[in-house]
């Protein structure tokens, strides 16, 4: 799995793979207590970021910043836990977290540029302004 994720870093265009590797502290940090090292969460308590749902940057991003509560149904299995916001993290680093993800967790890792991910957090706030989404 290092190998791997060495091997993606060594491939992805120049500067990208700064942005996973300060993603992978970030997500070491901020996100590893609840999902795992590995992305496979909590069993029935913590939805795994293995998902292609989940990975949707819509979701993805608007979940780290703005959190999650209420029922939530992944491959038929309801999680009803709360993910709390995080608004200690910036724009970058909330990046650098998703560029992350995707090289660790989806099937077809992409990378987002840091507009993309302001477009998108400006998007998540005011689709609902009570972040409830």
């Amino acid at each position: 799995m290092i190998l791997g994720f060495g091997a993606l870093v060594l491939f992805l265009p120049k500067g990208e793979g700064a942005t996973v590797k300060r993603g992978e502290k970030l997500y070491m940090e901020q996100c590893m207590n609840c999902h795992g090292k590995d992305g496979k969460g909590l069993g029935k308590l913590i939805p795994g970021l293995h998902h292609a749902e989940l990975l949707q940057k819509e979701r993805l991003i608007c979940a780290i910043r703005y959190g999650k509560s209420g029922p939530l149904e992944v491959d038929g299995q309801v999680y009803n836990g709360q993910m709390p916001p995080n608004f200690t993290l910036d724009d970058g680093e909330i990046r650098d977290i998703v560029n992350y993800v995707y090289a660790q967790f989806a099937e077809a890792p992409k990378s987002l540029d840091l507009p993309e991910v302001q477009d998108q957090l400006r998007n998540c706030a005011q689709a609902n302004p009570r972040l409830q989404w």
